[in-house]
């Protein structure tokens, strides 16, 4: 009978330190940025997920891929961390939840990227490019987000808006619905308080506004008729929008006394300040109520998987 031959001992003591310094040396060069149980992801491959990701943001850009936008972007690297652990959790929970990698929608996806280029190389260049490298690793990240959106579609599906909430929602913020209030006005800028006090007599007594603003007023406007046109609060210093929003269309206001000199105000139309109604806003709110909702949910299923991340491993190099 054969047997294998026997390390003598004082070898094995030998090879076990040198075992450990190459495993050492291995998450050295590699080590993990992030950690679910099962599911690793080391550096290698979070820089291959931000290189694609710079590579995007360069051609929405028409940029080339070069050292500048790489340094430009590589602050970003925590944020796309923070990204990159919560797309790990939901992909844990999508699978936990038997939502299979949906291989037909890649396929898909797949197919009409193809069908917009003229052959396989061309294809081949594009993955280049992009940063994919290759055809299965598109694959793998088309088929990640799109278990993501059924994972999230899912969860939205489970949530339930009542009326009541809709209603509250609205009445809490009905500034966010409210049309903003503006006024359209002329004005006469004179450098005395009496020539304002004359400007307003004369008009009192019938004169026109227009032609008054041409003769007198010394602001740039007088020339056409001192119209300033439409504007809202705040965009006027406070004595004269406190006295445009508050004088009634069609009678002239003053003397306003501001920096620039004294004013005869006249407000010709008054706009805005109508609150939109409930319903037709309210698919716009339970949208929003939703994603508020999934976004609490999504933060709760981080929070509670025990997921690891090591930030300080992806930080770029200080400067």
């Amino acid at each position: 009978m054969s047997c294998s031959p026997k390390v003598p001992l004082p070898h094995l003591l030998v090879l076990i330190p040198l075992a450990f310094v190459a495993v050492t040396l291995a998450q050295e060069e590699d080590p993990v940025v992030l950690r679910l149980g099962e599911r690793v992801e080391t550096l290698s491959e979070f820089d291959r997920r931000f290189e694609i990701a710079i590579r995007g943001v360069a051609a929405s850009q028409g940029r080339p891929v070069d050292d500048e936008i790489r340094a430009q972007l590589a602050r970003f690297r925590p944020t796309f961390l923070e990204q990159r652990v919560t797309d790990m959790v939901l992909l844990q929970v999508a699978e936990d939840r038997g939502i299979p990698f949906p291989e037909e929608f890649v396929q898909r996806r797949v197919d009409e990227i193809r069908g917009g280029l003229q052959s396989d190389e061309d294809f081949l260049e594009l993955l280049a490019a992009a940063g994919f490298g290759d055809e299965a690793y598109l694959r793998r990240l088309i088929g990640e987000l799109e278990q993501i959106q059924q994972l999230i579609t899912t969860l939205t599906d489970e949530i339930e808006v009542s009326a009541e909430q809709l209603l509250s929602s609205y009445n809490t913020d009905l500034d966010r619905f409210t049309t903003p209030e503006q006024v359209c006005a002329r004005h006469i800028l004179q450098d005395t308080v009496e020539e304002a006090q004359d400007t307003l007599i004369d008009l009192e007594a019938g004169a026109d506004f227009e032609t008054l603003a041409i003769d007198r007023s010394t602001g740039p406007s007088g020339p056409r008729g001192g119209d300033l046109g439409c504007f809202t609060r705040d965009r006027m210093v406070p004595p004269f929008e406190e006295a445009a929003f508050a004088a009634e269309v069609g009678t002239p206001v003053g003397p306003v006394e501001t920096r620039f000199g004294f004013h005869t105000i006249l407000v010709y139309r008054r706009e805005g300040g109508e609150v939109m109604p409930f319903e037709a806003v309210r698919d716009q709110l339970e949208q929003e109520v939703l994603q508020e909702r999934v976004d609490e949910v999504v933060r709760t299923l981080v929070s509670e998987s025990g997921i690891e991340s090591y930030p300080e491993v992806v930080l770029p190099p200080s400067e």
